[in-house]
């Protein structure tokens, strides 16, 4: 059983965890709808990121994994989300297949939010890659898309930074996929 934990998620307010794991379910989602391959899920979480790797990009931070099964209709390699001691979504990662199109869609479905996005593009991870927000980083390599998404804390400050997002997506590009 879930317990409710106050999550700042965004400009919408408290969140509990369970809300958070439901977005990266959608997000899980979207990317399920614009991959290719068989809709065979290959593994239940992402073994290209721990607790460990969060641990050393992000001093003192103790994470909780919880790994999400996408379910043989979603192509999805993967999803996991990672949790702090309070229930704070510290990082959720997604992997999939689909190379360019499936990282087009994602891109424009992170920002054609009706609030205006701050997105940019990021430098030297990957074939390319975008930030939103200064907390959602989308990662093309290959076919491979990534994605890693950081929580608020209560102040309305992004858990990891993005230095820390960066680092956490260079460990991930240098593991295996899925």
């Amino acid at each position: 059983m879930l317990r409710r934990v106050p999550l700042r998620v965004g400009l919408k307010g408290p969140v509990d965890v369970k809300r958070a794991v439901a977005a990266v379910a959608g997000c899980a989602l979207l990317l399920a709808g614009c991959s290719g391959g068989d809709g065979a899920a290959t593994s239940k979480g992402c073994q290209s990121l721990t607790a460990a790797d969060i641990q050393q990009v992000a001093a003192g931070v103790t994470v909780k994994r919880t790994d999400l099964d996408p379910g043989p209709a979603l192509h999805l390699e993967c999803s996991t989300v990672f949790a702090g001691p309070s229930g704070e979504l510290v990082v959720a990662i997604t992997e999939a297949r689909g190379g360019a199109a499936t990282f087009a869609r994602v891109k424009t479905d992170r920002t054609s939010n009706p609030v205006t996005p701050t997105v940019k593009t990021v430098k030297g991870l990957g074939d390319e890659a975008f930030l939103v927000n200064s907390r959602f980083l989308a990662i093309r390599s290959g076919e491979r898309v990534v994605t890693l998404e950081t929580g608020y804390t209560v102040d309305g400050v992004p858990v990891l930074t993005v230095p820390q997002l960066n680092a956490l997506a260079k460990i991930v590009l240098a593991a295996e996929p899925g």
